[in-house]
């Protein structure tokens, strides 16, 4: 689809580090953008003024990147708006990882660069450095393996995760990166080898999933089976594991990655999925 930049309008919640790189890369070409203040598992229902404020803003074309809401999108186009969903994970209720032949979709980066024809060179003439931006793609694509696959060095994905933590800076500076990285190194250790997983414990409120699979994988250099348990956050993650559908198609939840990895958020007063529950099912494939 040709879309005209200026009357193009990118709605999205720069929640993590190809959100916000999506984000900058808009602005540098021109798009006008909708900053949605949702953190992870942002829904697009959420924005009921969404149809009047583009409808002032004048735009006639709308980009919703990693924010489903099939209501609100058949709304946006009875509008007469030219909508555009980008994504490529799959939620309890939906599924937006793959394209209409089944095939598994790119990074909302990738797709994002593509839909509007951005090159290498353009890119570069923006003052961005292209291998990096790749590299935010493939990170978010398929983890630091997906990087590997295309031919990028240890030190490059390195240097690829440290640009993800100065993408975050901008928008949500981490004053507890410190605890969390020594937290983490901690939950590492203390890891228990279970049936081909390392089984991992946080029983604090900080978020440690992204440092602690980081430590995993540069230590070990190979996709290592990971079970993460947070009692207090009330997640429960399964990384790195061909048993992801598995989980998803048994306790819903989401996936993510190339969709070997699943997570579930167990809310209060609802349907609560526990580490024995997942063994049952790991146990029940073997």
């Amino acid at each position: 689809m040709d879309f005209k930049r200026e009357e193009t309008v990118l709605v999205i919640p720069p929640n993590d580090p190809e959100a916000v790189l999506i984000k900058q890369i808009a602005k540098a070409i021109g798009l006008s953008v909708l900053s949605l203040g949702q953190p992870h598992g942002a829904r697009l229902e959420k924005e009921v003024d969404l149809p009047e404020r583009i409808k002032n803003g004048g735009w006639k074309n709308i980009i919703t990147i990693e924010v489903p809401g099939p209501k609100m999108e058949e709304t946006l186009r009875s509008h007469g708006f030219n909508l555009v969903v980008i994504d490529h994970h799959e939620y309890t209720d939906l599924d937006r990882a793959h394209s209409a032949d089944g095939k598994r979709l790119t990074s909302s980066l990738d797709q994002f660069l593509a839909l509007m024809a951005i090159s290498d060179e353009e890119l570069e003439s923006l003052g961005f450095e292209a291998r990096l931006v790749h590299g935010v793609a493939l990170f978010d694509r398929g983890f630091v393996w997906e990087m590997f696959k295309e031919g990028f060095s240890k030190e490059e994905a390195v240097r690829v995760i440290d640009y993800n933590k100065r993408l975050m800076q901008t928008i949500r500076p981490d004053t507890n990166e410190e605890k969390r990285e020594e937290l983490s190194a901690r939950i590492w250790r203390e890891r228990i080898e279970w049936h081909g997983f390392f089984i991992l414990f946080n029983d604090t409120q900080y978020q440690v999933r992204s440092v602690v699979s980081l430590i995993a994988a540069l230590e070990r250099e190979v996709p290592t089976p990971l079970i993460l348990v947070e009692p207090s956050r009330g997640f429960i993650y399964a990384q790195e594991t061909d048993l992801a559908q598995k989980f998803f198609d048994t306790f819903g939840g989401f996936t993510f990655g190339q969709g070997n990895n699943w997570g579930f958020k167990n809310e209060p007063d609802q349907k609560q999925v526990t580490p024995d529950m997942v063994k049952e099912v790991i146990l029940s494939f073997e």
